[in-house]
């Protein structure tokens, strides 16, 4: 799954220096890394994983002082297969402003379901049961120069706009709107979209269908609830913030899709007959395993990579090149 977090956070200072079980010095111990300021925070892509690690390399950075492992603890099984694809991982893309390494922390867990433990000596992120309707824990206060959720959903907008932008495009918008209005920063808002961990990172602008806006006069989080319903998602409020979540289905993503002809037409023009040999000729740079056309009730059924899905929408020149693509063969 990926999510994208957009926040500007004021940071919290501390230092440490002691020493490892094993007698070796330590740049830092888990309290002085937790209170690392960084005066930004940027990734785009990555896996829980990967994150946290660009988070350690962050801190090193910024501090100079080598920051402590994190350790991410799964409850994953078999790797996913064709028959069995619904096992995913996250995808997530993070912009901060200034911020703490303990902020980093609390949203990347907050956002993908894990929980921090931390000792003296290490920090682990375990991931929380599905089963498990509520975890216990202290959140963090309402940072300063932030707008409570509570004060966000009361926040009404003069207008808002966007066009034809992903989820975590339409939310930096949203936020930023918001900030204009209020003088303060919106609450932190958790895109969360998923993807096949044998899969390559993929741009989820790329997945999914975007969407657009011409709003007037309408509350804040009614514009926050059409973002995440547009886009498939559900939305949870949470003490300090907000989490649109893709809901994935059994089968997501799906190597296949239903369009109508009228959409594809829309988009490339009036088709040719056949209408699978018009199509093929369109789509040269999207790797099209297969597809099917009824003549009778107009539906068009492309076989291809789930990450260019999107691109079939958005017409010529803007799906991207691709040079291992596969040739077209029935029945793939």
């Amino acid at each position: 799954m990926s999510f994208l977090l957009l926040m500007g956070v004021a940071g919290i200072t501390g230092r440490a220096v002691s020493q490892e079980p094993n007698g070796s010095p330590s740049a830092h111990t888990i309290a002085s890394f937790l209170a690392a300021d960084l005066p930004d925070f940027q990734i785009q892509n990555l896996d829980l994983e990967a994150a946290v690690e660009a988070l350690r390399t962050a801190v090193t950075k910024h501090t100079s002082s080598t920051a402590p492992a994190i350790g991410v603890i799964r409850y994953d099984g078999n790797p996913p297969t064709e028959a069995n694809p619904w096992q995913m991982r996250e995808s997530i893309s993070l912009a901060l402003g200034k911020c703490s390494a303990a902020d980093v922390l609390h949203y990347l867990a907050e956002g993908t379901g894990f929980v921090t433990y931390a000792d003296r000596w290490r920090v682990v992120l375990y991931e929380v049961p599905v089963s498990t309707a509520s975890r216990a824990g202290t959140l963090s206060p309402n940072l300063k120069g932030t707008m409570s959720v509570r004060e966000f959903a009361k926040l009404k907008l003069p207008k808002f706009r966007c066009e034809n932008a992903s989820a975590q495009e339409a939310v930096r918008i949203l936020r930023e709107t918001s900030a204009k209005v209020s003088g303060k920063q919106s609450p932190p808002v958790v895109v969360i979209r998923f993807r096949r961990p044998e899969a390559p990172p993929v741009v989820e602008a790329d997945r999914a269908t975007p969407v657009s806006f011409d709003l007037k006069d309408l509350p804040a989080v009614d514009v926050l609830r059409y973002i995440g319903e547009l886009s498939g998602c559900t939305i949870e409020f949470r003490d300090t913030c907000m989490v649109i979540r893709e809901v994935a289905t059994l089968y997501h993503p799906k190597h296949l899709r239903q369009f109508q002809l009228t959409e594809l037409e829309a988009v490339w023009g009036k088709a040719g007959r056949p209408v699978e040999d018009w199509l093929v000729q369109k789509l040269t740079d999207i790797p099209v395993l297969d597809i099917g056309y009824n003549e009778r009730t107009g539906q068009v059924f492309i076989v291809c990579p789930p990450e260019y899905m999107g691109a079939i929408l958005r017409g010529p020149d803007k799906g991207g090149s691709n040079k291992s693509k596969k040739p077209l063969g029935k029945g793939s």
